[in-house]
């Protein structure tokens, strides 16, 4: 058994390079690494390894088509996905196939996220709250491998789900982990570790709400939650929730409504 790594890329050079770099410096090797590059100046390039392939593509497709992208050019038995600003765990790839190869039954593996702050955090923050803002938590797309025959058997990414020209839904991976749910068995991997990097924009009280806002908006999108479950939400973060979270709950279900 062998494993891909995909990572999609957007005008963050240094970051992808260190991400790639993380990857080939782990215990074992993957097959191949595919960067697919969606900036319209096609800037990143990467010559070090001949097991890294980069892919522009001709304009801006978003997150989604170019993860469809990589899947198809792919020849790993299993593919893993990161994001283009994570550092892996040397024994991140080892992980990964450790959980395949013991678990047959499984299609989907999530690793766990931790965060690398490259900021102070605010007084305000809590981690245990706000942890799916910045991409820290088990279901997020940062961290995930796949086999290949999933996706050739019952679909690839919903393209309109992923980031694309400023829109930010980042759904697509828990869309795709529900619809795999119906047919094959999701699992967690405590040891398959990445580390996400927090830069200090993604710590302020503006970035918070705009997640929010676009988050409630997704949820609408995804059909998961109902005009009652809103209200409820609403009426829950009036009463017990602390005035910030409060507010990002409300601003969550604003979203939902607008969305």
């Amino acid at each position: 058994m062998n494993l891909s790594v995909v990572i999609v890329t957007y005008g963050r050079c240094k970051d992808c390079r260190e991400a790639v770099e993380s990857v080939l410096k782990g215990k074992i090797l993957p097959r191949e690494v595919i960067v697919v590059d969606d900036h319209p100046s096609k800037i990143f390039t990467y010559d070090d390894s001949p097991m890294v392939k980069v892919v522009h593509t001709l304009r801006e497709i978003g997150v989604s088509a170019c993860r469809n992208i990589a899947i198809k050019l792919s020849k790993g038995d299993v593919i893993a996905f990161l994001d283009d600003d994570v550092v892996v765990d040397e024994n991140w790839a080892c992980e990964i196939l450790n959980c395949f190869k013991e678990k047959p039954e499984i299609g989907v593996v999530f690793g766990k996220i931790k965060p690398l702050y490259l900021a102070p955090l605010p007084k305000w923050w809590n981690e245990k709250i706000f942890s799916w803002v910045i991409s820290v938590n088990m279901a997020a797309g940062a961290n995930f491998a796949v086999r290949k025959n999933i996706f050739e058997n019952f679909g690839y990414f919903r393209e309109e789900l992923g980031i694309i020209k400023g829109k930010r839904f980042n759904l697509e991976d828990l869309e795709f982990k529900k619809r795999v749910k119906k047919v094959s068995k999701v699992f967690f991997c405590e040891k398959a570790i990445v580390y996400h990097k927090v830069p200090p924009h993604r710590l302020s009280r503006r970035y918070v709400l705009k997640r929010c806002f676009s988050e409630g908006r997704g949820r609408r999108i995804l059909g998961t939650y109902t005009v009652k479950d809103a209200i409820k939400g609403i009426c829950y973060s009036l009463v017990r929730l602390p005035r910030f979270n409060a507010l990002c709950n409300l601003v969550l279900w604003l979203g939902y409504f607008l969305g």
